[in-house]
């Protein structure tokens, strides 16, 4: 692969890919260049990262969606973060092998010619108090400030994986909350639908997930035991509800902060004594898509 292919997104985001290189693409594509109309239309994107840098590229290109600019491409993955769960969910495995050298052939090929599946997106909005200006606020990359009263906003992707955080083949989990008061308070909770004023039991019985059946999978963890275990796989985390959006609602009273994770980053969200913080979770109107790195060619 040439150089002028490969870009380092410490220099080029992808959201400038998508603003400047693309749109070079559908000029020349215009003007009658018929390569160049090609390429735009098969153009496939090799992601090396982890996690959130997977996330991070989808949901730039989810972008194209929006402006009327399809097709959208899809993304294949060369793991290089730390839990890859993602990449392992799609067949690409849970690490990069140190002979790099074959299995960056590999990959490339299996981009090339792997078939395409659709993955739920979600956007997820963080919204809480004014704070004091001179606070400094350690969030992930992938939020970003919206102006208006303190709102964080990012895109966050349903992945199929048994994972603490994220969820396995058959369980998703965008975000975990480390419950101080155990899950019983949370089991036992009830629901209110919106045409209605009574409040109702959650009900039991789950659907098989899947990457793009529009719900998202909620789990909770009883304490720091409980999560390494489900991370090797040796006990599952506790299935409590599925859901097509979620609105989660925390007011501090004597902790100051909620711990938070998503796309891989951790983060403590800060929470105010008297006023909640808002955490809303709906699913983007359109999928991304991402190249099975599993299929046998």
């Amino acid at each position: 692969m040439k150089n002028v292919k490969v870009f380092d997104l410490t220099v080029v985001k992808p959201s400038d890919f998508v603003e400047y290189v693309l749109a070079c693409l559908e000029q020349l594509a215009d003007a009658g260049d018929h390569s160049a109309k090609s390429i735009r239309h098969n153009l496939r994107v090799m992601v090396a990262g982890g996690d959130g840098t997977v996330g991070w590229v989808l949901g730039c290109l989810g972008d194209l969606y929006v402006q009327n600019r399809e097709p959208i491409p899809p993304v294949a993955v060369i793991p290089l973060g730390t839990g890859n769960d993602l990449s392992r969910s799609f067949g690409w495995g849970a690490s990069f092998p140190f002979g790099w050298k074959a299995a960056a052939k590999r990959s490339l090929y299996k981009a090339i010619f792997g078939s395409v599946s659709c993955l739920d997106s979600w956007h997820i909005v963080v919204s809480m108090p004014e704070r004091d200006e001179e606070e400094e606020l350690d969030f992930p990359h992938s939020l970003r400030n919206l102006g208006e009263c303190t709102f964080y906003d990012v895109w966050m992707l349903k992945w199929l994986m048994d994972f603490t955080i994220y969820g396995m083949k058959s369980h998703s989990l965008l975000m975990v909350l480390y419950l101080i008061r155990g899950l019983t308070n949370i089991i036992r909770l009830s629901i209110k639908r919106l045409d209605s004023s009574e409040w109702e039991n959650i009900p039991r019985g789950f659907v098989e997930a899947q990457s793009d059946d529009g719900l998202l999978e909620i789990f909770g963890l009883k304490q720091g035991w409980h999560a390494s275990l489900v991370m090797v796989e040796l006990i599952s985390a506790k299935h409590i509800a599925q859901a097509a959006a979620i609105r989660l609602e925390i007011k501090g009273g004597q902790w100051r902060d909620a711990y938070m994770q998503m796309d891989g980053e951790p983060w403590k969200q800060p929470l105010d004594a008297e006023y909640s913080t808002f955490v809303d979770i709906k699913k983007v109107p359109y999928p991304s898509l991402i190249i099975n790195g599993g299929d046998r060619q």
